[in-house]
Order: structure tokens, then sequence, then C-alpha cells
């Protein structure tokens, strides 16, 4: 669950930039490529939120995506060091390779 609400929550303050990104790269010669303009302009089609138009789907998905993402490294970890008791660390080595594996 944490995981999920930490995603969201880089989704909520990042898609405005993404959002202006895009506009930017979709539409190179408006405004004169600058930045606070477009922010201007998007606000000013749909206030504040004409930042988030679009971003309930990856916002909701988010969840989802890191719960598979724990998982996959939790399962590689105990694969990788079956023997390995409650309170004991894992190697930095394998959680590198479970951080691979489950990202």
């Amino acid at each position: 669950i944490a995981g999920g609400l930490s995603g969201s929550v880089g989704i909520a303050v990042g898609f405005p930039f993404d959002l202006v990104k895009v506009r930017l790269q979709s539409n190179p010669g408006a405004y004169n490529s600058n930045l606070i303009r477009y922010f201007q302009e998007i606000y000013k089609e749909g206030g504040l939120k004409g930042f988030y138009t679009g971003c309930l789907t990856p916002i909701g998905s988010q969840g989802f995506v890191n719960a598979v993402l724990f998982i996959g490294e939790s399962t590689t970890l105990k694969i990788l060091e079956p023997n390995l008791r409650p309170g004991e660390s894992s190697s930095h080595f394998n959680h590198f390779i479970a951080g691979c594996v489950g990202g």
C-alpha cells in the first residue's frame, strides 16, 4: 500500500511537468518554447485541473505496478537466501539482484 501511495504522489507531483514537456515536444514553435508561457497557457485553458487531465490512469495503475515490483523483489530474495532468519539482513549483492529482477 505504501509503495502504491508513494508512486501515486510522485505522479501527482511530476505530471504537470510531463504535460508541459509533451506539449513543448509536440509544438516546439509555440510561445517560443518558453516553459513559463506553457504553464500559463495550460492554466488559462483549464485552471489547476488542466494540469492533471489524463493522470487518473497512471495514478490508478501505480499500486498494481509497485505491488508486482515488491513481490518480484521479495520472492527473488527468498530464492537467493532461503535460510535467512527473521531479523537478519540480506547481502548487498543479493538485494541488487532482487531489485533487478523485481524492477
